[in-house]
């Protein structure tokens, strides 16, 4: 019996042995970056010889469920090398650190036709991860703004789905077609980045579009245009990275598109492992940031019926109104409190990835809609991508990557009712006394003068809710690629790629009083652009050397067509087809075609990893260029001593990375050549004249076979250093960029008899610095503080041009409101009249000319009638574009909280208050509403006000020779400094906190490897400004750089607050 006790004894000893080591244990632990720390999302964690598996979350961690202490894990993760970790007792290290490949997007630099590791990069690439910001856009530029240092990004208007302005280290050329960057996605051009090919016209508000007699001196009014954002086709949650190529090395490969800039564009790819699923969704509410400050209608009628009772006092032989014609009172319209609302949007997007070691995909869809603070302006955009990438092979694999997104977009006329609201008359209805809606101002000084209606028919709430103005875009970018691996290090690659764009843009007025039934245009659009490359891509190490490049050819084609037809008299409002109406005519016919034919190659080499160079030539061939000039060379030369790898700096452990880099190159433009500018181009009679029973053709505009390619070297020294492991990093660089062969529409002297040819004016210089500073502050357990800071100076000169560019000269004529091109000035400068407040004795505008010299009647009118040009009385008065610029952005961590906040701000722009001058406009004969800051117009000497007496001698009506019916009001144009403002700001782009599920809550929740994040995020939630307008950050030409800081009532961008959730499964 005992001996049966002790092997029962013993069996059960070993069986709870047995049952103890089988006991199940959660491991878990942080995968990162090994170079900057960052968290590594979606690494792929296994357990060794089991299927045993599990994904690190949006914070790097991971935990998976083991009853072994010792084993193997397997980490892996696209763009890194795999690594095991033995573990032993269970026991896993804190963090576990991955190195990049050499093929990733880490910290492996995606460049023109292929990639390189940042420690051996001898150029200037900047990086975005979209997934890392936390601020979720609706469009990529609005990403950029602020985030990498030299990077330009302005907002054309806060109208949704509006272009804004990207520039890269300055001004590139004095062409607006040549200033936007190149944006490549996934080796496909992009179609259309300037402002011809992305405005449409519309109809607005009819006569609106001008202020009628007696009008304002040189006076911007806001045409009926409205530019769309190309960028707004492409989901920001499909971005994997972004790469903006800033300096000869990066961008010489792309040869004539590279002088003003490049960003590449590389979209998520799936990745081997279980399918995951990720869905992002967040709704959001816009509203204005500020709105203007007008009369109330009962100051508004006050303010004018003592204004024109003035009027007919001081000249009561001229016609002028009696004293007895008052406005009236009564009605206190806000038109825009009418017209404004909370606009309520939503996003929505989805994916799913994965694939075996053999097939990767990557499927996503996403609708979003924003909302517009102006009632009745929306914009839409849906949106797919399918990427599958196959190994068919060891050597060979192949991938499509096609994506299509349809944008609706009705918010055309937000910026015009905008306007408008600003400007009507506020002691008017909305509606008449039959319930319809009041078009015509019925209280106004044309009344007054003509005993007529005036021309103007303004109601904003009718302009919005009657009209139909929309721009809807279907595009697709699809790129096919086969790679062949020939041998260990040689690889040849084929990519076809194409970019689809069709646009229909509609706009349609209704029948009022005085019109002819209604009007609509109709613009139709379509684009197509082929890409063929094949590359030869190398990359051999042997030794202490190391040689990588590309060698290839490019095939680019595009082909262009578009029409527009207009008409009038619908005999219905509720018809809309153009074929309806009675008048119908085609305004515009357009097909054009371009070709370019490319050989590229780059070669870079290592000694040691610590000794680089690097080589790249391309040769482009244009069509847009004659014979004689068809074909250019744009080499470019670079080299890199790592300095953190020699001996004499092996002792100071502080410095873990130092690199000294330079390059030089050639880049280029054919932009502001035109498709045919080398041509001459004729035009047939419009006045039905014949010759031999044949219509007359007639040239409008000479050949120049001449023409040459504009050609930018570029200069560019930089400093890379990680220090404190990596803790700071720091990129410090300067750059001179030359420009020569300048190309623009220039204006020929008229005994030539054509006024202008295209042309290669001169050179330009841009010059700068730029500083970017990352620092993982505090790293715990529970807390964690990054930071990142740029800014960037840039300094652009117009150093030499081909014809006399004096203020007074013929050809010097103003490009813009005080633009001028000048040796020694930049190309956005402002040269003006120069303002010199009010005289307090007389209430008459003070002007200071040349010498200091005062005079209170405008030089305009002073040498009128003499031979001295008042142009010589301007001065240079400061830079539309900023002198510093930049961003900084602060990221915490405490447990599962995120919290973060980005500044960017800029200092030295001027911009032009032309919203301001049009709101102090009182001399217009539409009688516009206006600020409330005219009521401290001037009354009596010894007044203190910069508002001048309402009488004044810089109002052509009273002074000898003036006319009421041709009167021009001085003090309001765009030719002098009162207007020009300091345009520095300081603004909280964005302030957003997020919560992480942790994992208890998501075991609870069923989702294992999982992820879920619930967030909320503000926008544009405080400005810092001395400008006296809305919003320093609008331009009222879209986005051409050389008309930029000009706000002509131009729509503010506005507040938002968005609330979301992301789940990863």
């Amino acid at each position: 019996m005992s001996k049966l006790k002790k092997w029962y004894i013993l069996f059960w000893m070993i069986l709870t042995s047995f049952t103890l080591n089988a006991q199940v244990k959660t491991i878990s632990g942080v995968i990162k970056e090994e170079q900057d720390g960052s968290p590594i999302v979606g690494a792929t964690i296994r357990i060794k010889g089991t299927n045993t598996v599990t994904t690190s979350n949006e914070k790097g961690a991971f935990s998976l469920q083991t009853s072994s202490n010792n084993f193997i894990l397997v980490i892996s993760s696209v763009g890194f090398e795999d690594k095991e970790v033995a573990i032993i007792q269970a026991q896993v290290p804190k963090f576990i650190q991955l190195r990049p490949t050499t093929n990733s997007i880490g910290d492996i630099v995606v460049i023109g036709y292929g990639k390189v590791d940042r420690r051996k990069l001898t150029g200037s690439v900047g990086t975005l991860k979209p997934d890392l910001v936390g601020s979720n856009p609706i469009s990529m530029d609005k990403l950029l703004q602020g985030r990498i240092a030299g990077v330009f990004v302005q907002p054309s208007s806060g109208a949704p789905g509006a272009a804004s302005s990207i520039t890269i280290r300055g001004v590139t050329t004095l062409s607006d077609a040549g200033n936007s960057p190149l944006i490549v996605i996934d080796g496909v051009p992009m179609y259309g980045q300037d402002r011809i090919n992305n405005s449409t016209n519309f109809s607005a508000s009819g006569s609106a579009a001008s202020f009628t007699q007696p009008i304002t001196a040189n006076n911007y009014r806001p045409n009926n245009q409205f530019e769309r954002n190309p960028l707004a086709n492409i989901n920001p949650d499909d971005i994997e990275s972004m790469e903006v190529l800033k300096d000869a090395y990066a961008t010489s490969i792309y040869g004539s598109r590279g002088a003003a800039g490049v960003i590449l564009i590389t979209t998520k790819k799936g990745m081997q492992g279980k399918a995951r699923v990720n869905v992002n969704f967040s709704t959001v509410a816009q509203n204005a940031f500020r709105l203007p400050e007008l009369m109330t209608g009962d100051e508004y009628a006050q303010f004018y019926s003592d204004y024109f009772d003035t009027l007919n006092t001081r000249r009561p032989t001229a016609g002028w109104p009696p004293a007895n014609r008052a406005f009236k009172k009564g009605y206190n319209t806000n038109w825009l409190d009418l017209i404004n609302r909370t606009g309520i949007g939503y996003n929505l997007s989805t994916s799913i990835s994965g694939g075996t070691d053999k097939t990767r995909y990557f499927v996503s869809g996403g609708y979003d809609k924003e909302a517009s603070y102006i009632a009745n302006n929306d914009f839409e955009r849906f949106q797919g991508r399918i990427s599958v990438e196959s190994n068919l092979s060891n050597n060979f694999k192949i991938g499509v990557s096609a994506a299509i997104s349809a944008t609706l977009n009705n918010s055309l006329n937000a910026q015009r009712a905008y306007y408008d609201a600003v400007i009507k008359a506020p002691n008017i209805p909305v509606f008449d006394a039959l319930g319809s809606y009041a078009w015509r101002a019925v209280f106004s000084p044309a009344n007054i003068i003509n005993g007529t209606a005036p021309l103007r028919d303004l109601n904003p709430v009718g302009t919005i809710n009657t009209g139909k103005n929309y721009v809807n875009d279907l595009r697709s970018i699809s790129n096919v690629f086969a790679e062949l691996k020939l041998t260990s290090w040689l690889t040849y690659r084929l990519d076809f790629g194409v970019d689809w764009y069709n646009t229909k843009a509609y706009s349609r007025e209704i029948n009022k009083q005085g019109t002819l039934r209604g009007s609509a245009t109709e613009s139709n659009i379509n684009n197509f652009k082929t890409v063929i490359n094949n590359l030869l891509n190398f990359n051999k190490r042997f030794g202490d050397h190391s040689i990588s490049g590309v060698v290839g050819q490019s095939f680019e084609r595009s082909k262009e067509s578009a029409t527009t037809i207009t008409a009038t008299n619908f005999m219905d409002d509720r018809v809309l087809s153009i074929i309806s109406a009675s008048n119908r005519s085609i305004t515009n016919a357009l097909t054009q075609e371009w070709t370019l034919v490319s050989f590229l190659a780059r070669m870079d080499y290592g000694y040691k990893d610590k000794y680089l160079v690097g080589i790249t030539n391309r040769i482009d061939g244009s069509s847009r260029f004659s014979t004689n000039n068809r074909y250019v060379n744009f080499p470019s030369v670079s080299a890199g001593w790592v300095l953190s790898k020699e001996k004499f700096l092996q002792n100071a452990r502080w410095i873990n990375e130092l690199k000294l880099r330079g390059s030089w190159g050639l880049t280029g433009t054919d932009g502001g050549a035109g498709y045919y500018g080398s041509l001459g181009q004729y035009s047939f009679s419009t006045t039905g004249s014949t010759y031999a029973g044949s219509t007359i053709i007639s040239a409008t505009r000479p050949a120049n076979s001449d023409l040459k390619w504009q050609q930018t070297t570029n200069i560019d020294f930089g400093l890379d250093a990680g220090l404190f492991q990596n803790r700071v990093r720091i990129t410090a660089e300067y750059y001179k960029r030359t420009t020569k062969n300048l190309l623009v529409n220039g204006g020929l002297p008229g005994f030539v008899g054509f006024s202008s040819q295209q042309q290669n004016i001169g050179e330009m210089v841009n010059r700068g610095v730029e500083l970017t500073i990352t620092t993982r502050n505090i790293e715990k357990k529970d807390f964690s503080w990054t930071s990142s800071f740029n800014i960037a100076r840039n300094e652009n000169i117009i150093t030499k041009l081909n014809f006399a560019n004096k203020l007074d000269a013929s050809l010097a004529s103003e490009r813009s409101g005080g633009r001028f091109w000048l040796e020694g000035a930049s190309a956005t400068a402002f040269n003006l009249m120069y303002w010199g407040g009010v005289d307090a004795a007389t209430g008459n505008p003070r002007w200071i000319g040349s010498g200091d010299t005062v005079s209170l009647i405008p030089f305009e009118i002073l040498y009128s009638g003499t031979s001295r040009d008042f142009n010589s009385q301007r001065r240079n008065m400061g830079d539309a574009l900023p002198t510093f610029f930049g961003g900084f952005d602060n990221r915490f961590r405490y447990k599962n909280f995120e919290f973060s906040f980005f500044l960017t701000f800029a200092v030295g722009n001027k911009i032009f208050n032309g919203a301001k001058a049009s709101m102090y406009a009182y001399s217009s004969v539409d009688a516009p509403n206006l600020s409330k800051d005219v009521l401290n117009y001037w009354r009596k000497p010894g007044d203190i006000t910069d508002i001048p007496a309402l009488i004044n001698q810089s109002n052509t009506a009273f002074t000898p020779g003036g006319s009421r019916s041709q009167f021009q009001d001085f003090t309001l144009g765009r030719n002098s400094s009162r207007f020009l403002e300091d345009g520095s700001f300081l603004r909280l782009r964005n302030l957003t906190i997020a919560y992480n599920f942790g994992e208890n809550l998501l075991r609870r929740a069923r989702i294992q490897g999982g992820s879920i994040k619930v967030f909320a995020e503000a926008n544009n939630l405080f400005l810092i400004t001395k400008y006296t307008g809305i919003d320093p950050e609008i331009s009222a030409f879209g986005s051409s750089v050389l008309q930029s800081g000009y706000d002509e009532i131009t729509m503010p961008n506005p507040r938002t607050f968005r609330v979301g959730f992301k789940i990863g499964l």
